[in-house]
């Protein structure tokens, strides 16, 4: 088994991050992992994306080929990289600023929520948006466990965001499950 996932958005929005705590979460549960991202000018607002490969065996080649799983939090962003994706994987996508226009990409399953507009919602703050959308592709991918999330951010999280992040993680977790499947 090797799943790829993408993660692109504007610099601040936690694209990296949330590879990050993916990463680490499959390493918790013993699968091998490569973690990279690339930012150049993201600190300023520009696009920013990050890559995680999972396996149950070595990882020969450490990017991605074509993506399985794609988190966008930016419509440039998912723009720009989204060559890097496979049409036939699943795209989840925050369409709090904008929806996709599902004439131009075909993809075999998109799943569009406003992850920021809910976390204003529950955290007055878009900072917590990435864990949502994290929590949501946990329980869509089953990759790793919900468990293993929140293991993970005891290690490469602040503590003073645990609680926080924690909370997002269970929210866009609950959200997953209550998709239905087409």
């Amino acid at each position: 088994m090797r799943k790829e996932f993408l993660f692109s958005g504007k610099g601040g929005q936690g694209s990296v991050f949330a590879s990050i705590v993916l990463a680490e979460a499959a390493l918790i549960e013993g699968l091998h992992v490569v973690q990279s991202q690339v930012y150049g000018a993201a600190a300023r607002g520009e696009v920013t994306k990050a890559e995680v490969v999972i396996s149950d065996s070595e990882i020969l080649y450490p990017r991605i080929r074509k993506a399985n799983f794609y988190v966008s939090f930016d419509y440039k962003a998912l723009r720009n990289f989204i060559n890097e994706f496979d049409m036939g994987g699943i795209l989840i996508f925050d369409n709090t600023y904008k929806n996709i226009d599902k004439k131009n990409f075909e993809i075999s399953k998109i799943y569009e929520y406003p992850f920021s507009k809910r976390s204003i919602e529950e955290f007055k703050s878009t900072q917590p948006t990435n864990m949502i959308a994290l929590g949501f592709l946990a329980g869509i991918s089953k990759i790793v466990k919900i468990e293993s999330l929140i293991e993970s951010l005891k290690i490469v999280g602040k503590e003073r965001f645990f609680n926080t992040n924690e909370t997002s993680l269970k929210i866009g977790y609950s959200l997953s499950r209550e998709v239905k499947d087409d």
